[in-house]
């Protein structure tokens, strides 16, 4: 299962927890513009009334003779047949033009209720509230009742409920569009903030990467935030211990060397002087096989030597070097050495060899896999060094390809296959050791690359630090 990173999960829930706070917000303001609404609706509606009232005041007798007129009290058939038509060409005019109900209707009412005047989209029927002052819901509709100070004229307002909804739906509709188009530019911006509060962290992370596993020097604390300077201080305190510890390690691989390496060079030499002066017999046998014990002793310190200064960080290195002189170097003392064998050097067009490997590191790696070669190759058969860019390569030109699940297993310590060779068992993975501390790898062929013979050993080698070639 993927994991998401501390930023990502940051976004994720601070816009979650903004989104909710919004739709919280949202609640809250829906409930406050719906009263803010209603009081404002409330009061147009008062003032209209009041407004119509004082017209009303002003013509009221008139106002009555025109009810008792449309009643019939004191008129005659004729014109009640012509108010009648009149009222006709009103209802038709009223359905004209005004399909759409108007925002607010009134009527004009006697103090007994009996209708005086309506607005034209007004119905014929009295508002079935109570003649009471104040507000009152009916049908859907909202009714305010303002009555005359003489009690003589009553007028009522009616607005239709769906309008105040409509208005408040609309409203608010618009908030939670304008509050969630928002919503993914203030991820961003917690993002950016996010990303340059965490800066300082990812410029530490950087400087890990860069150094590798060579510089232990301390980390810079720059400008980190309060609670993660503590964390880089426990840093700088592991790496001055770790650099305490391994300058101790190499030091100890460094006096070892000395120390074991006189003893067994001094026993050698008696031993082979005592040798010399011996005549042919079974004591001279016996220190011959003395000396092979030793001589195999030796070598098994030297290894044991190596392996520990690789364990110790030996492979690591702060430094870009030019790899072909120490190549030079050990091919030559191989060479004489080994005067009966046959090696070879192909560099190519190669005028340098970068690489941030440990020079000695190095030496002693490449110096591993050509005694290796020499040790378990075919005698008769040639050994070569080759170069190319980024890798050399010792390779065996002869011999019986090996079985490719064998071929893991010769990196473990003490690992020597099927062969009865002497050696340690410990060459091979000395240089994988190193090579993996140092940023590149060991790769074994068998048969050797483009062949059906032979066995060959592969050292990629890790790039050059940056600005390495102007060293």
């Amino acid at each position: 299962m993927r994991r998401w990173s501390m930023t990502r999960r940051l976004i994720f829930r601070l816009t979650a927890l903004l989104g909710i706070a919004w739709l919280i917000a949202a609640i809250a303001s829906a409930a406050t513009v719906s009263h803010e609404f209603d009081e404002i609706f409330d009061e147009g509606m008062k003032v209209t009334a009041a407004r119509l009232l004082q017209f009303a005041a002003i013509d009221a007798d008139h106002l009555e003779d025109l009810a008792r007129a449309r009643n019939g009290e004191g008129a005659a058939d004729n014109h009640g047949e012509s108010d009648e038509g009149h009222d006709g060409e009103r209802e038709e005019e009223r359905d004209g033009e005004h399909d759409d109900e108007h925002y607010l209707v009134y009527q004009v009412l006697t103090g007994s209720g009996q209708l005086l005047f309506r607005s034209p989209t007004a119905e014929n029927d009295a508002f079935s509230v109570p003649l009471e002052r104040g507000f009152a819901e009916a049908r859907n509709h909202r009714v305010y009742t303002a009555l005359a100070e003489d009690g003589r004229l009553i007028v009522q307002v009616s607005e239709p409920l769906e309008m105040r909804h409509e208005a408040i739906f609309e409203s608010l509709s618009w908030l939670l569009f304008c509050l969630f188009a928002l919503l993914p530019l203030a991820g961003l911006l917690i993002w950016w903030t996010l990303r340059r509060m965490a800066e300082p962290i990812g410029a530490a992370q950087r400087e890990l990467e860069r150094r590798g596993g060579a510089n232990l020097d301390p980390l810079p604390e720059g400008e980190l935030p309060e609670e993660l300077t503590p964390l880089i201080r426990d840093v700088n305190r592991l790496l001055e211990r770790l650099s305490l510890v391994l300058a101790a390690e190499r030091a100890f691989a460094s006096n070892s060397a000395h120390e074991l390496r006189t003893p067994l060079a001094e026993a050698l030499a008696q031993g082979s002087a005592l040798l010399r002066r011996l005549p042919e017999g079974p004591e001279r046998e016996r220190v011959a096989g003395l000396l092979t014990s030793l001589r195999a002793l030796s070598n098994l310190v030297e290894k044991l030597l190596q392996l520990a200064r690789a364990e110790a960080g030996l492979g690591l290195s702060r430094e870009s070097g030019d790899l072909l002189p120490v190549i030079r170097m050990i091919f030559e003392d191989f060479g004489r050495r080994h005067p009966n064998r046959r090696l070879r050097l192909l560099n190519g067009d190669l005028e340098e060899l970068e690489s941030s490997i440990d020079l000695d590191a190095f030496g002693i790696a490449l110096s591993n896999l050509i005694e290796n070669a020499l040790l378990h190759g075919d005698e008769e058969g040639a050994i070569a060094i080759v170069i190319a860019e980024g890798e050399v390569a010792v390779v065996n030109e002869t011999g019986t390809p090996l079985p490719e699940d064998a071929l893991s297993g010769f990196t473990q310590r003490f690992a020597r296959g099927a062969t009865q060779g002497p050696g340690s068992g410990l060459g091979l993975s000395i240089v994988d050791m190193i090579l993996r501390q140092a940023g590149g790898e060991l790769v074994l062929f068998s048969p050797k690359r483009g062949a059906e013979v032979g066995f060959e050993a592969v050292l990629r080698l890790p790039a050059p630090k940056p600005g390495a070639a102007g060293n």
